[in-house]
């Protein structure tokens, strides 16, 4: 898979202040962005991670993963995900085709141990609570669906707080393991700006977004950083 994209930032019709802030740092108008050469080979039952700086084009290159891998799931919003389910559903009673015992061990795999939370509407749930639902939705989903898999999550944890972000970075391998035993082919493609999860997260693939058009390879295959909560 390739990506070179190059998007035009163009400012028109600028207000008073908006024009004195151009013309005091010297910008331009019509700033272009490049994000350019990235060769990337999408793998079966691999997770990657991207990270980097706010800003830096990581959202451009999962759109472009996205556009480029079919039948690939792109989680932008997680909110926005959240919207499209029934609001006043509680959470235990999604997926109620599976196995009750199955259900409770995948939500805690997603971070959700709390178990008052498991007969709480989706729409009462905290920020980080539904980012980890949403999550859980997508793993019984594919449990569901039972067919190959490539799911795209940006800002992953970033509403979390940091303990329970690594929490959950741990257990993606966990995940993967669990659908790979149902013979079900996963991918996960994850980016946020976070690089404190890459230790706990240990992708096969971790990549750096910097201000630059590249993107930059900083640990693959076994060179795993090992570090314990």
């Amino acid at each position: 898979m390739k990506i070179n994209l190059s998007y035009k930032q163009d400012i028109v019709g600028s207000s008073k202040d908006a024009t004195t802030v151009i013309e005091s740092w010297g910008l331009v108008r019509n700033k272009t962005h490049n994000i350019c050469n990235i060769d990337l080979k999408i793998e079966d039952n691999k997770i990657y991670y991207i990270c980097g700086y706010s800003g830096s084009g990581k959202s451009s290159i999962l759109r472009e993963i996205h556009k480029q891998t079919k039948g690939a799931v792109y989680i932008e919003n997680y909110k926005l995900y959240l919207n499209a389910l029934e609001q006043d559903k509680l959470m235990i009673d999604f997926y109620d085709d599976i196995d009750y015992n199955r259900r409770l061990k995948i939500l805690g795999k997603c971070g959700l141990t709390e178990v008052w939370k498991y007969i709480t509407k989706i729409k009462d749930l905290s920020d980080g609570e539904k980012f980890r639902f949403m999550l859980y939705h997508n793993i019984m989903r594919i449990l569901s669906e039972k067919k190959e898999a490539v799911l795209i999550v940006d800002e992953f944890c970033s509403t979390l707080d940091r303990i329970t972000a690594k929490v959950v970075s741990q257990n993606i391998h966990k995940l993967r393991d669990l659908l790979i035993k149902e013979g079900i082919t996963i991918t996960f493609i994850l980016a946020s700006a976070h690089d404190d999860l890459i230790p706990f997260l240990s992708a096969d693939y971790n990549f750096f977004k910097e201000f630059q058009p590249e993107l930059n390879l900083l640990l693959m295959g076994d060179k795993k950083v090992i570090e314990t909560l």
